[in-house]
């Protein structure tokens, strides 16, 4: 099975931070969730539960300790969205199904089940929780 970077448009700027591992989408913490009527597209930004093996010098001079994701869903179609609140730790899950990718949210208090066209990384960056 795939993992969630190889169905991700341009994978590199998580693989360029997390050079030894894949980022895991289990238990991170939801930010965010915007619908864009153009494309149709959607963004959803979350902290991952864990950091890249080797920090980049400028996030560790900063003493940095949390990872923030931007995804990016263009050819946003069907979408299910319920439940929201100030501590949104979920599970995704990001797989291909037949030409469109579906990402579902489990196990947290947001349930999220969405298709689209393509997925990338939005943004990728740091701070100090």
């Amino acid at each position: 099975m795939k993992n969630w970077l190889d169905v991700v448009v341009d994978a590199a700027p998580v693989r360029s931070i997390f050079t030894d591992d894949i980022p895991s989408l289990e238990r991170v913490d939801l930010h965010e969730v915007v619908l864009h009527r153009d494309g149709p597209r959607m963004s959803i930004r979350f902290d991952l539960a864990s950091l890249p093996k080797v920090l980049p010098t400028k996030w560790r001079a900063q003493g940095f300790n949390c990872v923030q994701i931007t995804l990016m869903l263009i050819g946003v179609g069907p979408l299910t969205l319920s439940g929201w609140g100030t501590h949104c730790v979920v599970d995704l899950a990001v797989e291909q199904v037949g030409e469109r990718l579906r990402l579902v949210s489990r196990d947290g208090p947001v349930m999220i089940d969405v298709t689209a066209e393509s997925l990338l990384i939005e943004k990728i960056s740091a701070y100090h929780a």
